[in-house]
């Protein structure tokens, strides 16, 4: 593959520039689409025996971070989805002025769709980012080793389907409470239903709890948490061959004191938590539900209840976090 970094804008003065035009509209680059667009030379010096290569590529990239001794490195491995290439010109002499080459590239259904995701962990990999990136690059070069380059890139979206139907979800824990691991102190049971099973990263998650404190803890606070599930599926820079897992809260809200109070005597409570953008998703929207060469990741909520003396007892649940209809540029769901 041609180095990218070397392919900036030609100087005014150079013996020839390149612009690439996509007739398709930027917003509207789909999996299966043809792909056509048109490459433009001003030749303002004569060229002689030059050959014009329009390529398209999709890289996907993961970056993530180990520590040795306490130190930080980078490391980062690379996967094409898509590298297609065709001549337009070969062995052409150009004269003076501008001319014109039409192209087409016939995308496969299978391509996945632009994405970026930041931050999250995945056992000892850490601060992991994710991209994948398409382009259309053109370059002209002669046998003399004059060379003419030109990137355009474009966001591959996804195919507009309907969404599946959400349903709600229940779920339940039941946990035996001891102290020091011996003394046994009763049992708390936690019982809930989300108000669906599909979300968009402008949602409420709503859950309606009941909790059966047969212990002889007090109940000091509920929280509504909502987790990221990131896995890195590949066997990549020579790490064991082996799925690495990590979580992360990406909303949560607390419930203490008063607001509590009806819940501790055994009355149901409904507990509300908006996914909104924040500090961990950059102030983005969530990346959706989505797997790629490199990642999956999902999410799921949790029903938490803290008890005296450090106890806590979870309920968790899956959830599916679809895109946003404004905001589509992610991967498919898993």
């Amino acid at each position: 593959m041609w180095n990218r970094r070397k392919s900036a804008s030609v100087e005014k003065d150079a013996a020839a520039s390149i612009v690439i035009t996509l007739d398709n509209q930027k917003d509207t680059i789909h999996p299966g689409d043809l792909l056509l667009g048109k490459v433009q030379v001003q030749v303002n010096k004569p060229l002689n025996d030059a050959t014009l290569v329009v390529q398209v590529s999709g890289e996907e990239r993961i970056d993530w971070e180990l520590h040795f001794d306490n130190v930080p490195y980078r490391f980062h491995a690379e996967h094409e989805h898509i590298d297609e290439k065709v001549e337009l010109v070969t062995g052409h002499s150009f004269d003076a002025g501008v001319s014109v080459y039409p192209f087409e590239f016939q995308l496969s259904r299978k391509l996945l769709n632009s994405f970026e995701y930041s931050g999250g962990r995945a056992a000892s990999f850490g601060n992991v980012q994710t991209r994948l990136k398409y382009m259309v690059e053109a370059v002209l070069e002669t046998k003399t080793g004059d060379k003419f380059m030109r990137i355009q890139p474009f966001t591959m979206l996804p195919l507009v389907v309907k969404p599946p139907t959400s349903s709600p979800v229940s779920f339940s824990v039941s946990k035996e409470l001891r102290t020091l691991g011996l003394f046994k102190r009763g049992q708390c049971s936690v019982e809930a239903t989300l108000n669906g099973d599909l979300f968009d990263s402008s949602s409420m998650i709503e859950a309606r709890v009941a909790i059966d404190n047969a212990s002889t803890k007090t109940l000091k606070s509920v929280r509504l948490v909502l987790y990221e599930d990131l896995r890195i599926e590949r066997h990549i820079a020579k790490s064991p061959a082996m799925l690495r897992e990590g979580y992360r809260p990406v909303c949560r809200r607390m419930y203490d004191g008063e607001a509590i109070s009806n819940v501790s005597k055994g009355q149901p409570m409904t507990l509300r938590l908006p996914i909104t953008p924040n500090d961990i998703s950059l102030f983005k929207p969530l990346v959706p539900t989505m797997q790629s060469y490199y990642i999956a990741v999902g999410y799921h909520v949790t029903v938490e209840c803290g008890l005296s003396g450090g106890t806590w007892v979870v309920a968790e649940a899956p959830i599916t976090i679809l895109p946003q209809a404004d905001n589509q540029s992610v991967a498919p769901i898993a």
